[in-house]
């Protein structure tokens, strides 16, 4: 590999990249830290359900909570144990299926009634499909679906909803025919989703979704979005993404797309979800989302801290205490957090530089305690058997650089490698490229190629925190992300 010396940021690396970086000004206005004193919450190990509980058959649903699931759920997941706990367990569970996301919704109803029955024994009396969508599925011949578009409006959903649900599951597939199906075109909501508001907050209902389904818990929400896009073109906003796009795409360079959603978490707790967050590298377009959200479009001023959650994993919110649990298996289970509360950034301008950023993660039983009035932050609350260790080993040496940041489970890896780290004088980091071809540039054979891209730093301060047991992995707390932009040459061998 040709390696090249390299100063970013003020701080010398050796990597295999020639870049001229731009960064944000420290001088810049940078909100004040309101606090990190958390709202009244259960410690990290107190009541609940565990996760990997098996299914229970007592109880009385679980209402006024959230399951936000992040997409590839597997069909044995714990996931699904503490759905139907919450839901009033598997004798009391009333499980309604919205399909309206997904063009083949016969078959993705089949799916949902095969796996509660099969493998949970949930009666199939207890399994009915919500009749709204807007997509015809092809599979069907003697149906079209589409003409469900209103039925939204329907007394016999609006029943459903209100007279027999325990969860209301929202399918993955597309958020945009959710948003088109449940709201109207004046974005007021249609009954049935005023039932499903209303009966949330009584306590008798569980909504819960995955993919595109957690995705519209946000208003605003995420509706598109590529990692290098993200950071390369500003974001847009459209209220209603159109179902149907005109030649070339709405949105033709899938830049950061933020659209109405129903909102469920974040009329009340100003937290934005993402979805596959580690398996598709997303930590770039919500931490575009955040600045664009709370800052130029003014759309939630107080929308300043993310959720990213991984594949086959969960969160769970009571929306009553603000705290919300990651649910499903210690080995897959994980969810990113982004803060930008206190972060100096180029704001709606492009390409994106950003400094103090503030990144970790949570897994399995850790919990975390949402944004609110007086504690703007957040507070992390790791499951009660993790110890604390101090971040950077100094045994180890400076860690390596990550050779693009757009893959999927680099961010993990980074972080690891943060934590792994040495220190540089009174600064622990770990630092990531992420890139594409530069115009006209091949990568053949062992030929040194042109790229353009992305430079991520990763440092610790006295807020960084990680937490590790045996049994539940690690937990990462505010690590202090910064990144700029740059072109230059990568020499293979990597």
């Amino acid at each position: 590999m040709s390696i090249a010396r390299l100063s970013w940021l003020g701080v010398a690396s050796s990597v295999a990249i020639t870049c001229a970086f731009f960064a944000c000004s420290d001088s810049a206005s940078t909100p004040a830290d309101a606090g990190t004193v958390a709202p009244n919450c259960p410690s990290a190990g107190d009541g609940g359900a565990s996760g990997d509980a098996a299914v229970s058959d007592a109880g009385a649903v679980r209402g006024n909570k959230l399951m936000i699931v992040g997409g590839a759920l597997a069909d044995n997941s714990p996931i699904w144990q503490r759905t139907i706990e919450e839901g009033g367990g598997v004798a009391n569970l009333r499980f309604l299926v919205v399909t309206a996301a997904i063009t083949a919704s016969a078959g993705n109803f089949s799916y949902y009634q095969d796996l509660l029955h099969r493998v949970y024994g949930v009666s199939l009396d207890h399994i009915q499909q919500a009749r709204i969508g807007d997509i015809d599925d092809p599979n069907t011949k003697f149906e079209d679906e589409s003409t469900n578009k209103e039925n939204g409006d329907a007394d016999a959903e609006v029943a459903k909803v209100r007279d027999w649900a325990t969860v209301v599951w929202f399918a993955g597939g597309d958020q945009a025919h959710i948003m088109s199906t449940f709201t109207h075109p004046d974005g007021t909501d249609r009954k049935v989703t005023t039932a499903i508001r209303e009966k949330l907050a009584a306590g008798k209902l569980l909504v819960a979704g995955t993919s595109a389904g957690a995705a519209i818990m946000s208003d605003p929400m995420i509706g598109e979005g590529d990692p290098y896009k993200s950071f390369v073109y500003p974001p847009v906003y459209a209220k209603y993404y159109p179902t149907v796009e005109p030649d070339g795409g709405f949105n033709p360079e899938n830049a950061v797309l933020l659209n109405k959603g129903l909102g469920f978490l974040s009329s009340k707790y100003h937290v934005l979800v993402d979805t596959h967050w580690f398996q598709r590298a997303r930590f770039p377009r919500t931490i575009r989302a955040l600045d664009f959200a709370s800052g130029a479009s003014a759309l939630d001023p107080k929308m300043k801290v993310g959720l990213g959650v991984g594949e086959n994993s969960a969160i769970l919110v009571d929306l009553e205490s603000g705290v919300a649990e990651v649910v499903g298996d210690v080995d897959a289970s994980m969810v990113g957090v982004v803060n930008v509360n206190e972060a100096v950034t180029s704001g709606n301008t492009s390409p994106y530089a950003a400094s103090k950023v503030r990144v970790g993660f949570i897994g399995a039983r850790d919990r975390f305690a949402l944004p609110a009035d007086g504690n703007v932050n957040g507070t992390f609350l790791p499951e009660a058997t993790k110890h604390r260790y101090l971040p950077c080993n100094k045994n180890l040496g400076l860690p390596p650089l990550t050779g693009d940041m757009f893959v999927p489970g680099a961010f993990v890896d980074l972080l690891k490698n943060l934590l792994d780290g040495e220190p540089d004088g009174t600064l622990c980091h770990a630092d990531g490229l992420g890139y594409r071809l530069a115009p006209g540039a091949t990568a053949v054979g062992g030929a040194p190629f042109a790229v353009k891209g992305f430079f991520f730093r990763f440092t610790t301060d006295d807020k960084t925190k990680e937490f590790y047991s045996s049994d539940w992995g690690w937990e990462v707390e505010n690590v202090l992300m910064q990144v700029g932009s740059g072109t230059g040459t990568i020499a293979p061998p990597f």
